[in-house]
């Protein structure tokens, strides 16, 4: 049986206002000694940010996937390393994401609108295409 979500997008406005937290750019150059400096601290990840967990103890405090990408078969096995982890993760909300990780409650769906997976952010980046959620 799939569980009802168990978060909403409201309950965590400004939840830490006025707290420091660290935004997690999982590129090639991040390593595991970086994120034992942050295990106190409020973090958000990204994208395959499980590839890493097998170097460090840290896990992120929230989860951000903001990519068709998801719904990729080499791509989802890292993914629900860390939505396994039952924190707090925000998707875009796509027929295909919601099919594929329907069992998680702890999914919240939000609205990139009209956005393009081939849009280069540097150029030509409009301003509709990212949600207010």
């Amino acid at each position: 049986m799939i569980e009802k979500n168990k978060y909403t997008t409201s309950q965590f406005k400004d939840i830490h206002k006025n707290e420091r937290c660290f935004i997690i750019g999982n590129g090639t150059s991040l390593t595991a000694e970086d994120l034992d400096l942050i295990n106190n601290e409020k973090s958000f990840a990204m994208n395959r940010i499980g590839l890493i967990y097998d170097k460090t103890e840290w896990r992120p405090d929230y989860f951000v996937c903001p990519t068709g990408n998801s719904v990729r078969l080499d791509w989802s096995k890292d993914i629900i390393k860390t939505v396994e982890t039952g924190i707090p993760c925000w998707f875009w909300n796509t027929q295909q994401n919601k099919q594929m990780y329907a069992a998680y409650p702890n999914i919240i769906y939000y609205n990139l609108r009209g956005h393009h997976e081939s849009a280069n952010p540097f150029k030509d980046t409009q301003l509709e295409w990212f949600s207010y959620e």
